[in-house]
């Protein structure tokens, strides 16, 4: 609503997200900075996986391990029918100038490297420069 009365201009969300909240009737121009990556998680309550026999609980493990570059690949293959869809109702889509984003946010890279921790910080940002 807030996007529709203009009382905001922008807002930040994943691609694959916009029809189904309809944000494309109002939004006409997305800009794609790729700069929040969005992990799927696969969660469950601590108390009720250690609950469970070890073996099953390594079978979750294992299942969520196997089905891992099948989801990165519907991720990927939904995101390029989204956008196929937004184009086709009108909207631009922008790429933006990637390396110039960068170095604009730097500042924000330095400060949380170390509250993240440089190894886990590094593997993130090596698996985001090679998309």
């Amino acid at each position: 609503m807030a996007l529709s009365q203009r009382t905001i201009e922008a807002i930040e969300t994943p691609i694959i997200s916009l029809p189904g909240a309809k944000h494309y009737e109002v939004v006409k121009v997305i800009n794609l900075t790729n700069h929040v990556y969005n992990a799927g998680a696969l969660m469950v309550s601590k108390r009720k996986f250690d609950s469970l026999p070890a073996n099953l609980q390594d079978g979750l493990r294992a299942a969520a391990i196997e089905m891992t570059p099948d989801w990165r690949k519907s991720m990927v293959d939904k995101t390029a029918e989204i956008t196929a869809f937004l184009k086709q109702q009108g909207l631009t889509i922008n790429e933006v100038d990637r390396s110039a984003y960068r170095k604009q946010t730097q500042g924000v890279y330095d400060d949380f490297r170390s509250i993240i921790g440089a190894d886990l910080f590094d593997t993130v940002i090596k698996q985001v420069e090679n998309t």
